[in-house]
């Protein structure tokens, strides 16, 4: 399996079956990423949709706007750096007058029981730990009981990491700044909506050549902690 890189922008925007609601596919089997599927999920200012969710489960990141979410007997609110893993059944969202960014990583079926309740998080609320020059918040994992996979946010100051490589699968997306990937002997520059594939022994890096933070929201699978990694030669 190869990484793949591709843009947000350029990926198809599809009706969701609601009024202002629509999804953008960007990472799935069909586009090389045969582990993990990432989607954008956008309702426009006051729109309310019934979003359908499968695999064994998802993990959601609110990347902007806000709203609510319907939990059977509860409702969830959603403001910018919500995370929620959400059990793969129907779920009522509502966007808020700034309407609602939401991106979604489905996880893959396996021989575990697939999600059984939602979890929450808020990126401000979760620890932020340390490696090397960067820094992450882990906002859905082991901490909460939860290891089949881990959503982190990662911090990453202008620099660029040594090249190194991972024995879990992952999608990222970039969220604000901007930098490159070095990845299969390539270069790919880096901004707001990049998502990238990332498969098991990939020998990569991330780099931010830019004079502002790069910030990217990162799903793995196996669950694990972001700091797991293991230097590699060029």
């Amino acid at each position: 399996m190869s990484a793949v890189v591709r843009q947000l922008a350029e990926c198809q925007e599809e009706a969701l079956g609601a009024p202002g609601a629509t999804v953008r596919t960007s990472l799935d089997p069909a586009s090389g990423c045969p582990q993990l599927v990432q989607r954008q999920l956008r309702l426009g200012a006051g729109s309310l949709a019934d979003v359908p969710s499968g695999g064994a489960g998802e993990l959601w990141y609110v990347a902007g706007g806000s709203g609510s979410f319907a939990d059977d007997d509860r409702t969830l609110a959603l403001t910018k750096g919500t995370a929620l893993l959400v059990p793969p059944t129907g779920h009522a969202v509502t966007a808020g007058a700034d309407g609602l960014e939401v991106v979604v990583v489905v996880l893959p079926e396996d021989d575990e029981p697939p999600v059984a309740h939602v979890l929450v998080a808020h990126v401000d609320d979760s620890p932020e730990e340390r490696t090397g020059d960067r820094t992450f918040r882990v906002l859905i994992g082991a901490h909460q009981g939860f290891g089949r996979a881990t959503q982190f946010v990662g911090s990453i100051p202008p620099s660029r990491a040594p090249l190194h490589e991972h024995t879990y699968d992952e999608a990222v997306m970039v969220l604000e700044g901007t930098g490159a990937v070095h990845v299969d002997g390539g270069t790919h520059e880096l901004a707001p909506g990049t998502c990238i594939y990332l498969p098991p022994g990939t020998k990569h890096c991330l780099e931010n050549d830019g004079d502002t933070t790069l910030r990217v929201l990162g799903v793995f699978c196996p669950g694990g902690t972001p700091a797991a990694k293991r230097e590699v030669a060029s």
